[in-house]
C-alpha cells in the first residue's frame, strides 16, 4: 500500500497507531557510503517542506535521473 501511495511504510504504520519498523528507517543509510554530490543533494532535498512538496521534487529528480540512465544506455 505504501508503494501505491509513494510513502515510506513507516508513515502508514505510525498513523495507524503501530510502532515503526527499523528496516523501513531510511535514516539508517550511512551518508559516508554515498558519493559526496549524492549526499549533498539528499541533505538539501531533506530540508524541503511540506512533505508533499519534497515528495514531488524527489519524484521529478528520479524521473530526470531515469531519463539520463536510459539515454546513457542507448548511446
Amino acid at each position: 500500500m505504501a508503494d501505491h501511495f509513494g510513502v515510506n511504510p513507516n508513515e502508514i504504520l505510525t498513523r495507524a497507531g503501530y510502532d515503526p519498523l527499523h528496516f523501513f528507517d531510511r535514516s539508517l543509510v550511512d551518508p559516508a557510503a554515498l558519493a559526496p554530490e549524492v549526499a549533498d543533494l539528499a541533505l538539501y532535498l531533506n530540508h524541503l517542506s511540506p512533505l508533499a512538496r519534497r515528495r514531488e521534487v524527489c519524484q521529478a529528480v528520479r524521473a530526470l535521473v531515469d531519463a539520463a540512465v536510459r539515454a546513457a544506455q542507448e548511446s
